[in-house]
Order: C-alpha cells, then sequence, then structure tokens
C-alpha cells in the first residue's frame, strides 16, 4: 500500500496516450513507482507499464537509463524484455498544477520469479529444485549475458529475484537491468546504478571498488544465483 506521503498509484480504467494504454492493474511498486498490467489497445495485446513517480533528476536518469539498456539488449536476445514506448504524461484527471510523470511501456511477462518460485517450495518442504531443471535454466542466463557483454553491458544485479519463469516452466527472461552498467571494466558507474544484492554480489561491486565490475561481476552472480 502507499504510504502517507506517497503518490497513490493510477487506477483501473485509466487510460494514457490519448487513449492507446487502458490501466488494468498494479503488478508491483518499488521505490521509483510502480508497475502496472495494461492493454496495449492499438496492438490489441497485455503489457507491462512502469511509471516513475519520483521527480529527482538523478532518479528520471536512472529510470531512462534501464529502457536505454533494454533497447539494446532486446534485440540481441528474446531472453530480455522488449520495449515498446515511452513517453511523459500528467494523468487523466491531474490538477492543471500537477506534475508530469514519466512512464515506460514493455512487453508483459507473465510467470513467477525464480526467488518467488524458490520461496514457495521452501515453505511446502519441497527442498531446491532440481539440478538439471538449475542447468536448463542457468544455461540460457547464460546466454544471455553473453549476448549482453558482448555489446558491452553488465546486468550487476544477477539474483533469482531478476529471473522470471514463463509458464511451462521451461524458458526465463531476464529482468530489472535498472544498475546494469554500459561500458567496459574500470569505466565509471552511475551514482544512482551504485547498488548492491548481498549474497550475490561480489565484493568489487561495493563502493570503493565500484567501478571495477566487468564480465566477472554477472559470472560470479550467476554461480551465487545457481548456488541458492
Amino acid at each position: 500500500m502507499a504510504g502517507a506521503n506517497r503518490i497513490p498509484s493510477l487506477p483501473p480504467g485509466l487510460v494514457l496516450q490519448r487513449g492507446r494504454y487502458v490501466i488494468e492493474r498494479v503488478l508491483g511498486e518499488g521505490g521509483f513507482g510502480y508497475v502496472y498490467l495494461a492493454r496495449d489497445t492499438k496492438q490489441n495485446r497485455q503489457v507491462a507499464i512502469k511509471q516513475c513517480i519520483d521527480l529527482d533528476s538523478e532518479t528520471v536518469r536512472q529510470f531512462g537509463h534501464e529502457f536505454a539498456v533494454l533497447k539494446v539488449l532486446a534485440p540481441l536476445s528474446s531472453l530480455f524484455p522488449q520495449v515498446y514506448d515511452e513517453f511523459g504524461e500528467q494523468p487523466q484527471g491531474s490538477a492543471p498544477n500537477d506534475p508530469k510523470f514519466e512512464f515506460g511501456v514493455m512487453e508483459f511477462v507473465p510467470g513467477k520469479t525464480l526467488q518467488t518460485m524458490l520461496d514457495e517450495r521452501m515453505q511446502r518442504g519441497q527442498g531446491p529444485f532440481g539440478e538439471a531443471e538449475v542447468v536448463g535454466w542457468m544455461l540460457q542466463l547464460l546466454d544471455a549475458l553473453d549476448r549482453a557483454h558482448n555489446a558491452n553491458i553488465i546486468h550487476r544485479d544477477v539474483k533469482p529475484a531478476n529471473i522470471m519463469l514463463l509458464p511451462g516452466e521451461k524458458q526465463i527472461k531476464v529482468i530489472d537491468v535498472g544498475i546494469a552498467k554500459i561500458g567496459k571494466a574500470g569505466d565509471k558507474t552511475q551514482r544512482g546504478a551504485g547498488a548492491v544484492s548481498p549474497g550475490f554480489s561480489p565484493s568489487e561491486q561495493y563502493a570503493a571498488h565500484a567501478g571495477r565490475t566487468d564480465r566477472g561481476t554477472d559470472v560470479y552472480a550467476t554461480g551465487a544465483t545457481m548456488y541458492a
């Protein structure tokens, strides 16, 4: 639920881009804002729409960074979600002086994250996934990361919570490239991207060495993900 000082989520049925998109429901929320399931009326398909409600310039820049990275990665591998649209808009029903928010429209990825599925298995007392299943998923992950690395992009946040398992439990999608780094080892990491995931991020990703992240950063995190 939204906090007392947090901008509330958009209601079901609200339209964006002059009727192009219709909000269906909230899929999730984070520090930057909300993710919605919506209907693209022009293409007649479900899409995921991210709304950035933090107007801080660094946050807005980082929000745009994620979509810029996906625009590079999605054509290289179907294991990354596609970006369909980006726009700034003052939502329907806003007062004249209300702010304009940034939105990004992406491929809707059905299913659950590996972290959610693992948690559910443990709660049922089923234990971790079988080796054969995990190897199949990790081979896909490594292929996706190899394509990203060849484009000089380091994901920097590989973990079970950022791997979606599609219905049928055979194919994955790699999500959340919000702190991905564009460039080679030693290039400066954006201030807004200087985050870590304890248990999955290698030592070089922590503040004192954040600029030294490279392909090995993702390889380490993949190993930690496979172990988890």
